[in-house]
């Protein structure tokens, strides 16, 4: 097996670099709006993250006039829908509520406004742990975090990414990011990592991986629970609930996806940009596909997937073909 020993270099990096500690490291998802992913969403809706919601409001304009159409319910209903899966898929998470196009307000603006926080104050009732997740705009004393959309003006940009930083680092030093870990647990991840990008061929034969080259990449998407438990020995994790716990709390992270449930903890997610991609092409499947034009209409109609299809089809690139 290849030797895994820390690095000197590493510890005496985390030890002695003041400037290390300060660096925030940002991963960003941007979760598709329409309600035919909203089954998906909790797959990638990590426990530890920062969420920002954003929502048009122009579209409550009407419902400020009194006169509000299927549309602005719409806008209604998917605010509501997105505070609540972050209550009920990210407990552990702080989230921001955005509100583009003020710009487009007038003097309406005061009204809408009022409207959208009895909104969020009604969900806030209804829902008493967001008070805690909830990071409110305590600057205009509104609940949400209102932005212009003309290329100029930008107004409200500035201060949302202040409370954005503000926030982040209230998590690296205060929240759940300030929690100390085994630096081994560093060490496991990167060497995860080095395993998704070579191979499981490559990592585990040390005399060839200075033949490797990105010509002849065999990059992992998806590890069986086996190899992970194999790479988590070599690094000295030998408590099984210890790797489910590390493996965990990567997921909470959005570094990778692992469910530590019947028949989903066989396999660990090393790319979850990989397995957005390779659920998106299943959605946006197109109408007509050329050779096989039923299995596509089987598949918007009736929901109807062949794994034939699939593999010939949605996945027929490289990346999804292992």
């Amino acid at each position: 097996l290849p030797s895994f020993k820390m690095p000197v270099d590493l510890v005496l990096k985390h030890m002695e670099d003041e400037t290390f500690e300060n660096a925030v490291t940002l991963q960003t998802f941007d979760f598709a709006g329409q309600s035919e992913y909203y089954m998906l969403h909790h797959l990638f809706m990590s426990n530890k993250g920062l969420y920002l919601i954003v929502f048009d409001l122009s579209l409550w304009l009407k419902q400020a006039d009194g006169a509000a159409s299927s549309v602005d319910t719409m806008a209604d209903e998917a605010l509501t829908y997105w505070l609540c899966s972050v209550v009920c898929h990210a407990p552990e998470s702080k989230v921001l509520l955005v509100g583009s196009h003020a710009d487009l307000l007038g003097e309406r603006r005061a009204a809408v406004f009022a409207d959208v926080e009895r909104k969020v104050q009604s969900l806030l009732e209804r829902n008493p742990s967001l008070n805690e997740q909830l990071v409110v705009n305590t600057a205009e004393e509104l609940c949400f975090f209102p932005v212009d959309n003309r290329r100029k003006a930008r107004g409200g940009v500035v201060e949302l990414r202040a409370k954005l930083g503000e926030t982040a680092g209230e998590i690296c030093t205060r929240g759940f990011l300030s929690k100390a870990m085994p630096i081994y647990w560093l060490k496991f991840q990167t060497e995860l990592l080095r395993l998704a990008r070579v191979g499981p061929e490559r990592f585990w034969a040390p005399d060839q991986a200075q033949e490797f080259n990105s010509a002849t990449e065999q990059r992992a998407h998806v590890l069986p629970f086996s190899q992970v438990a194999r790479l988590a020995r070599a690094i000295g994790i030998l408590d099984e609930a210890e790797l489910l716990s590390l493996l965990i709390f990567l997921h909470d992270t959005g570094c990778l996806i692992f469910f530590d449930e019947a028949d989903l903890r066989e396999h660990v997610v090393l790319d979850p940009h990989w397995l957005a991609q390779a659920a998106a092409n299943i959605f946006n499947c197109p109408r007509v596909v050329q050779g096989n034009v039923a299995a596509a209409r089987r598949l918007l109609d009736r929901g109807e997937l062949h794994v034939d299809f699939l593999r010939q089809h949605l996945w027929k690139e490289v990346k999804f073909a292992r």
